[in-house]
């Protein structure tokens, strides 16, 4: 699953389809992918609770790209859902984005 952060416009999308075309659409130079494993969740989380992975109103920071490779498709999407809660206590916009499970 590919999920899409945007924090201008908060939100979370999931791409379960890679072959999305909106993916494309979202591409851009010097883009952020964060890939989480199971090998790599507890750090990726680390990172994300001490906000090492920064958000904020500039072009390097108003979004990224998660490449989710977990042990099925519910740990995935749980995991989208962890990572809303952790956002929601750092940054006020989070707290009425939407998870949108996008249909391609």
């Amino acid at each position: 699953m590919k999920v899409y952060v945007n924090f201008p416009n908060p939100h979370l999308t999931m791409h379960r389809d890679p072959t999305c075309a909106e993916i494309q659409k979202h591409h851009k130079p010097n883009q952020r992918h964060i890939p989480v494993s199971v090998n790599r969740l507890s750090s990726v989380l680390t990172d994300f609770i001490q906000q090492k992975d920064r958000f904020g109103a500039n072009t390097q920071e108003n979004d990224m790209w998660l490449d989710l490779s977990l042990a099925t498709p519910k740990h995935e999407e749980a995991f989208v859902y962890v990572l809303h809660l952790i956002l929601t206590s750092q940054y006020t916009p989070f707290q009425h984005a939407q998870i949108i499970d996008h249909q391609c």
